[in-house]
């Protein structure tokens, strides 16, 4: 499996996630609702971008060169998730703050899904984009060649 359709497969776990979420602020739940989800969201989606950040993204960048505004896009809209999630966290927010993170995640997927994942499908070789899914790479703790050690199966 290439790490794109890994990323692809939480992409739709983030998305029922979000419909929930949603849901609750058009049902006016309380804050504290809001920020529970919210932040039970949040811990996936940072593991999910780390891996992006730390995997996906540079060899993008490798196969497109170092201007490459969709991903540029896409860092943006990374640091934008993690806004809204710190205001969360902080508990000064509204639900507007809810909807923000909820609109910039989905349209982000949306972008990655339909974009950028097609395209670095399109450059990367397949062997790389599986090497890259290997649950070693995927491991928290990887390094950027992957392996961290703390599996067996890692070396």
């Amino acid at each position: 499996m290439k790490i794109t359709e890994c990323l692809n497969v939480e992409h739709g776990v983030f998305l029922d996630q979000l419909a929930t979420l949603d849901h609750l602020v058009q049902q006016g739940a309380k804050p504290e609702v809001l920020a529970a989800v919210s932040r039970a969201i949040a811990g996936p989606v940072e593991r999910h971008r780390e891996l992006e950040e730390r995997l996906l993204y540079p060899e993008i960048r490798r196969a497109w060169g170092p201007e490459f505004p969709p991903l540029d896009v896409m860092e943006r809209e990374h640091e934008e998730i993690q806004d809204a999630l710190r205001a969360i966290d902080s508990g000064r927010f509204d639900a507007s703050t809810v909807n923000r993170f909820v609109d910039v995640l989905r349209q982000h997927i949306h972008k990655e899904v339909n974009v950028l994942f097609p395209m670095a499908e399109a450059r990367i070789p397949a062997p790389r984009l599986e090497e890259m899914a290997n649950p070693c790479s995927c491991c928290a703790h990887a390094g950027p060649e992957g392996g961290c050690g703390e599996a067996p199966e890692c070396h």
